[in-house]
């Protein structure tokens, strides 16, 4: 359907081409015979179509889901994505990993970017600098270094404004040089290479965690002052403390709920903090055993809840669980299964789960020791080994949804410690 078919059904059947709609605004001018009324009669009309099609546009946009993703109130917020997904049928998965650079010692998060590209966090080789790598779908790296030295770069997200925005905290450089105070800052950078860096106060930040909030803010976590940050596109930061000491706040998720919600390692509690900063924490259920479970990663899946990894606590790590919490505080939780082999390993345990994001599948995608795994919203898992160019096993780092319909994922030679960098794509089992 052409652009004036949807006016012309959109607005009662009214007639939207340029005869009719240059005689009626000519009904609208004065009727005497000038030379310039006819021109200024098509010139209205033509900006009447302008209007009446953006109308359009955004009623369409609205209608798709393709201008952000819904607050609590039905609005739309244009500071979040929105995915359409359906959980996946069942099939097979098909790993592809992408050779890296030596320059690069260490790969860490991952995000996609506003560009259809990945971007990673980075370590370069033999320095200590730190490093945000673009890598295209086809498996090019453009690398930029951070312009802060002796910063270690936690978690990056895609901001409100199209910038990729990241976490950097200061860890020290070489003795020869004279000591430093903590130095902790949020930063940006634009996808053509351009940086700015944002100073977090005090001298004691730690910074993990950072996601985009429906308030068009980043919403950042600060283990090292206990505290979490709203952080504007202009740099402005305001620091929230977090009700139980030492909580150890990591991961940091957009809500379905129009919050922010992030899990709190060392008090075992997922928190919620509202965008005018109110927080409310709801502990982790008790096991009744000598163990205890510790919250990690945590996303929003696609069913209206948080879905949020969980460490066991006894010796020797895992089993860990992957549990499902509502926005109203009830948690719900899945072991991850125990066993599984590995090319020229022994039966392995799985210890605890670490990252988890919602994959383009309708499942959520977790790291697991070597393993990369998927959950569906009823609990059902998929176990997936991830191998090097070697063929040693791999440990996973951090995954993300990428722009092509895939699952990306950092990770590590468990042999030499390179690091590497793939995706999975899951295949749906064939129609019968």
């Amino acid at each position: 359907m052409g652009i004036r078919e949807e006016l012309h059904e959109a607005f009662d059947g009214q007639d939207f081409s340029n005869d009719a709609l240059l005689a009626r605004v000519a009904t609208q001018l004065d009727s005497s015979p000038s030379a310039n009324s006819h021109q200024w009669a098509a010139a209205i009309a033509a900006m009447l179509t302008i209007t009446l099609v953006a109308t359009l546009l955004v009623a369409r946009a609205v209608r798709d889901g393709s201008h952000g993703a819904p607050t609590p109130s039905g609005q739309i917020s244009k500071c979040l994505p929105t995915h359409n997904t359906s959980p996946s049928s069942g099939g097979h998965a098909s790993i592809t990993e992408y050779p890296v650079p030596a320059d690069l010692a260490y790969l860490g998060g991952i995000t996609g970017g506003p560009d259809g590209s990945l971007w990673l966090t980075a370590q370069a080789t033999n320095t200590s600098n730190s490093m945000i790598v673009k890598l295209t779908t086809s498996g090019t790296f453009t690398e930029y270094r951070v312009p802060t030295a002796n910063t270690h770069v936690g978690g990056i997200t895609t901001g409100p404004d199209g910038n990729i925005w990241f976490t950097e905290t200061y860890i020290g450089g070489p003795a020869s040089e004279p000591p430093q105070v903590n130095v902790a800052k949020v930063a940006k950078l634009t996808t053509s290479g351009i940086f700015t860096e944002y100073s977090v106060p005090g001298t004691v930040a730690e910074l993990g965690g950072i996601t985009t909030g429906a308030d068009c803010n980043l919403w950042v976590t600060d283990s090292g002052s206990n505290k979490v940050l709203k952080v504007s596109t202009s740099g402005s930061i305001t620091e929230y403390a977090i009700p139980s000491a030492d909580s150890q706040p990591e991961a940091i998720t957009a809500g379905p709920d129009g919050a922010l919600w992030f899990t709190e390692y060392s008090a075992a509690k997922v928190a919620r903090v509202t965008t005018s900063g109110h927080i409310t924490e709801f502990p982790l259920p008790a096991t009744g055993d000598s163990f205890e479970y510790r919250p990690s990663g945590l996303a929003a899946g696609p069913d209206g809840n948080l879905w949020l990894t969980e460490e066991g606590t006894w010796p020797g790590g895992g089993p860990g669980q992957v549990a499902r919490l509502s926005t109203s505080g009830v948690f719900s939780a899945y072991g991850v299964p125990t066993t599984k082999l590995a090319p020229g390993l022994s039966l392995l345990r799985d210890t605890g789960p670490r990252n988890i994001t919602a994959g383009p599948d309708g499942n959520l995608w977790f790291s697991v020791l070597w393993n990369l795994d998927s959950v569906t919203t009823t609990g059902v898992f998929s176990q997936y080994i991830v191998t090097a160019p070697n063929g040693q096993v791999s440990e996973v780092y951090s995954m993300t949804a990428g722009p092509d319909g895939a699952v990306w994922f950092t990770g590590g030679d468990s042999t030499n410690r390179r690091p590497l960098v793939g995706k999975v794509v899951v295949k749906a089992a064939a129609s019968s």
